[in-house]
């Protein structure tokens, strides 16, 4: 049973990026913010949006590392690459919208259409294909969207909109 509660948006992303920010930091994979600077307050299940947010991030990492052994991350880095997660938030018309954009691998235009259907996966062996199917169920039962675009070898971009909670958007 969910327990939906007010959630500041931006402590919770803080919280929820200090799990995995020292390990990625090891990684050479920065995690920029850039969050509105009024405070936001969403309604959800924190457990849940834990689990999507964190699967956006593990998802980021394992795309950027994967660029890495592709390419070698020496020459990555001498062409001005670098392992990057940029995550915003911005407020507009009774919907928050978090965003997670980061300089892996990116996704064929194929993939893409089908990065929200169950067992779908880019991975190969190791993905089950279910995180991205989860968190898509999550935000809709949240009564949020969820989207993706991305250019192939490049970057991939998930953002999920989601409802302000009554006490809102504080200017």
């Amino acid at each position: 049973m969910p327990e939906v509660q007010d959630i500041d948006l931006h402590a919770f992303l803080e919280k929820t990026i200090a799990l995995v920010e020292y390990e990625m930091r090891g990684e050479t994979i920065e995690i920029v913010r850039q969050f509105e600077e009024r405070p936001m307050q969403i309604k959800g299940d924190p457990d849940q949006l834990a689990q999507v947010f964190l699967n956006m991030i593990g998802n980021a990492r394992d795309s950027i590392n994967e660029k890495k052994n592709k390419y070698g991350y020496e020459k990555l880095e001498k062409m001005g690459w670098k392992g990057r997660l940029l995550v915003q938030t911005k407020a507009e018309d009774g919907w928050v919208e978090i965003s997670f954009r980061d300089t892996g691998m990116g996704m064929a235009p194929e993939a893409v259409n089908k990065v929200f259907d169950p067992f779908f996966t880019t991975k190969g062996e190791e993905g089950t294909g279910l995180g991205m199917a989860i968190a898509f169920g999550i935000i809709g039962n949240h009564d949020g969207s969820m989207d993706v675009r991305s250019e192939a070898g490049e970057w991939a971009e998930f953002v999920i909109k989601l409802p302000v909670s009554k006490k809102g958007v504080f200017s």
